[in-house]
């Protein structure tokens, strides 16, 4: 935990509520201008609250980036800690692999604004680089070791190709969430249907596309031979 967050972190319920608001508030603003256009005056208006009220918590507007940062990476490693309950468990491999990025692109759409911040300002930070390097190995750790341990031999997923996997998961939520990148002429995918792609994308690569329950091509039914 940042230094910045260990002091300022409120302990009663209503300045906690009143700490939350001015978070969300940087992050609305976040999703119409970058963080170093925002300003303090903007940031609390939106949060209906004082710039006193921001000095109590913050140092300034670099304190306050460690603190969304912080409630961030809490949120992303929550969700990969999941696994760890399915590692113990007999679930399917769709059913823990489908949850999981169900979480991950929520996590991705409701702190695209920081997320995004944050990818852009680690090209020139090296700190936050490593940080985020140290957050992403973590959990991207927890997920290859599930499917490693879920996949049967001899079914393409040798280190590679679990590597590449979840490379290309990682490239497609910053690109179609984090940087609203689409199909030429198509709409964005939607929570949804993203989880569902990326699902497919998945356990196809890793040769577990039986798994999904793979339509027959039209035309044959199901078990008829080619």
């Amino acid at each position: 935990m940042s230094a910045a967050l260990a002091l300022r972190a409120p302990r009663q319920a209503r300045s906690v509520e009143s700490f939350h608001r001015m978070l969300d508030a940087a992050e609305a603003v976040m999703e119409e201008k970058s963080f170093d256009e925002a300003t303090i005056g903007e940031i609390v208006e939106r949060a209906g609250l004082t710039v006193g009220a921001f000095y109590s918590r913050f140092s300034d507007k670099e304190a306050l980036l460690s603190c969304l940062e912080e409630r961030m990476s809490a949120e992303v490693n929550a969700n990969a800690d999941t696994i760890d309950e399915a590692l113990r468990g007999g679930e399917p491999v769709e059913r823990v692999l489908r949850r999981f990025l169900a979480g991950l692109v929520r996590f991705y759409h409701r702190r695209r604004a920081i997320a995004r911040a944050l990818v852009l300002r680690s090209h020139s930070d090296p700190e936050l680089r490593e940080r985020l390097e140290k957050l992403n190995h973590r959990n991207m750790l927890k997920v290859s070791r599930f499917l490693a341990a879920r996949t049967p031999r001899g079914r393409g997923a040798g280190p590679h190709a679990l590597e590449f996997a979840l490379l290309a998961m990682r490239c497609v939520l910053r690109e179609t969430v984090l940087f609203h990148e689409t199909f030429p002429g198509r709409r964005p995918l939607t929570e949804e249907e993203l989880t569902e792609q990326l699902t497919r994308l998945m356990l196809a690569h890793l040769g577990l596309a039986a798994r999904i329950g793979a339509r027959p091509a039209p035309g044959r039914k199901k078990g008829m031979p080619s």
